[in-house]
């Protein structure tokens, strides 16, 4: 069995295609079947060359299996490709932008890491339990996607009110945070949704870390602000909260599973990408069948041992997720860490999928966020 794999390269995560690569080898073949991988680089995969060499892969290769890790603007013309040659596609992303109809075909799966079903969830949780009047501060790459507005549409739906607004400057070195932070107080935001990753999230909690506190409203952070991996330092702040359909401080069984078995196999912690081929793998093999993968067969099936407890495939071949997990991030004396808090239902779902429906995507065409 050929499975051909398209990854993106990335400055930001310099060894996503290994992690993803890690995750996905990680799920033990218990089909007796012999694997074969081809692996193709597919730059910022925002272009053009993504079907080129989708179509090189299928008709050359005659793969059985194709995982593509790509841009959303190239997934029309992927889902025409794999449905018109009857042969099935896992599309992969961190799901900072929402499928539309046209995406939807029985050959093409898609599965994400739910960010903008975790950022409608955050807007949520935010207007329901912090206060009513918000704001959002991003950096202008990040602020290119549908997370933005899925966090406005969670904290508008549920009584909220957006009083400010700021998006950064290409060179972010450059954002006058001390008017940003005057905004803030002086619209009465109490709390605020920040956008940021990677340099410019270390850049962002590092001028943070020099504001006074009651000029701070609570942030509610994406979760790729806070993750593990950036190596922060110590800023000395404790209220930053943010919202993810996963946690590698869960201590669940399927979690604790996961990581047990990637830390025996290999020298480095998992991360984001090591979970997302992990889960990949899992869908693969649940949906193959009789030789060859069956997307059908899984249709309103829960897919058992992903580290993220219940996944399920929907009608529209589409993972959903049971839970988001709202996350603190604390300094523990040697790194920042995110605690878990509680779980929060995910019932936004495919009623967000249909609102933004004929809301065209804008902004970036990389896929989020591999810059």
């Amino acid at each position: 069995m050929k499975i051909a794999l398209l990854l993106p390269t990335s400055d930001m995560f310099p060894t996503l295609g290994r992690d993803f690569l890690n995750g996905f080898k990680l799920v033990p073949n218990q089909k007796g079947e012999n694997f074969k991988f081809i692996i193709e680089s597919i730059g910022k995969a925002a272009d053009d060359e993504v079907l080129k060499i989708a179509d090189k892969l299928l008709l050359q290769e005659e793969v059985d299996l194709t995982i593509s890790f790509c841009s959303v603007f190239q997934l029309e013309d992927l889902v025409i490709k794999f449905g018109q040659y009857k042969s099935p596609l896992i599309f992969v992303d961190l799901g900072g932008s929402l499928p539309k109809k046209a995406h939807f075909n029985p050959y093409v799966l898609h599965h994400s890491l739910h960010l903008c079903n975790s950022a409608y969830t955050a807007g949520q949780y935010a207007a329901e339990r912090i206060g009513k009047k918000g704001a959002l501060i991003s950096s202008f790459y990040d602020g290119g996607y549908q997370l933005a507005a899925s966090f406005v549409v969670g904290f508008t739906d549920n009584g909220g009110e957006m009083v400010y607004n700021h998006v950064g400057s290409m060179d972010y070195k450059t954002t006058d945070y001390k008017t940003v932070f005057n905004n803030l107080k002086e619209n009465g935001a109490e709390v605020a949704f920040t956008l940021f990753s990677y340099k410019e999230a270390q850049h962002f909690l590092n001028v943070v870390s020099k504001v006074p506190k009651e000029d701070i409203p609570q942030f509610m952070a994406s979760p790729l602000m806070t993750d593990e991996n950036i190596g922060y330092d110590d800023y000395g702040l404790s209220n930053i909260l943010s919202v993810a359909s996963w946690s590698f401080n869960d201590e669940t069984e399927s979690m604790r599973s996961f990581l047990n078995r990637y830390e025996e196999t290999y020298p480095t912690n998992p991360n984001i990408f090591s979970l997302l081929g992990f889960e990949t793998a899992l869908l693969a093999s649940k949906a193959y069948t009789n030789g060859k993968i069956e997307f059908d067969k899984i249709k309103g099936e829960s897919l058992d041992g992903s580290p993220r407890a219940q996944l399920i495939v929907n009608q529209n071949y589409q993972t959903e997720i049971e839970n988001h997990v709202l996350h603190k991030f604390k300094y523990n004396g040697e790194a920042y860490q995110n605690t878990v808090i509680e779980k929060l239902k995910a019932d936004e779902g495919q009623n967000l999928v249909e609102r933004f429906e004929d809301i065209p995507y804008t902004g970036w065409k990389n896929p989020y966020i591999c810059t």
